[in-house]
């Protein structure tokens, strides 16, 4: 209800669609917080599968937009826009970080 009374009107985004990809953005804040408190040795494939993973949600986030392109308002194609502009660039930022030798 909270997340209806705030999302919808500003961003036109209806709540049943927002909590569709909340469980993996939980998932993912999870898994990167065990990370940075374990330290895993091998820390570049891990953090290889984090940033494949932020990138495939930013994938996953253009395909909400333009399902429900109808439905934003500039607001919210703005925020989800800046959403993926950052996740993109997270993504790329740690896969290049992942794959260097040193």
């Amino acid at each position: 209800m909270t997340q209806s009374l705030f999302c919808e009107p500003w961003f036109g985004m209806p709540p049943e669609v927002l909590n569709f990809p909340l469980p993996l953005t939980v998932l993912f804040m999870a898994y990167s917080l065990l990370c940075w408190f374990f330290k895993p040795e091998r820390w570049r494939l891990f953090l290889l599968v984090i940033a494949l993973a932020n990138l495939g949600y930013a994938v996953l986030i253009v395909m909400l937009l333009v399902v429900q392109r109808d439905a934003l308002t500039p607001l919210g194609i703005a925020f989800f826009g800046g959403e993926v502009v950052v996740l993109v660039g997270l993504g790329c930022l740690e896969v290049r970080k992942s794959l260097r030798h040193r």
